[in-house]
């Protein structure tokens, strides 16, 4: 588990926020903090938000999402084909790499690939 776990109101420069509903009707919000270059995660339920992606740090590198870097992410959103009872896959515009970049998540960690230079 990762224990760099927060309250909302402590994330900086958050550049964009999207939701994401299971059939169960729990909701996450997923959001992007351009400043330490990460994808969280917030359960609406408590608003603790959790990286999800991204070290902390800047770079391009693809692989386990909780060590993998971005430069700057600006933009995420939830892959509409995912289904109700699944995490979701995102993609993030990684702006500062240029990069759009896919997160797939499954029951126990979530991976991070390049999809496209834009």
């Amino acid at each position: 588990s990762n224990s760099e776990v927060s309250t909302v109101a402590s994330l900086t420069k958050v550049t964009n926020v999207e939701i994401y509903k299971f059939a169960t009707n729990v909701a996450l919000l997923y959001a992007t903090e351009i400043q330490t270059h990460r994808v969280h995660e917030i359960p609406i339920n408590t608003f603790t938000a959790q990286p999800i992606a991204g070290d902390g740090t800047t770079g391009t590198l693809d692989g386990p999402a909780l060590s993998s870097k971005f430069d700057s992410p600006r933009s995420v959103v939830v892959d509409p084909s995912t289904t109700a009872n699944a995490k979701p896959d995102l993609y993030v515009a990684d702006s500062g790499n240029h990069l759009i970049r896919h997160i797939a998540c499954d029951t126990s960690a979530c991976t991070s690939r390049t999809v496209t230079r834009i």
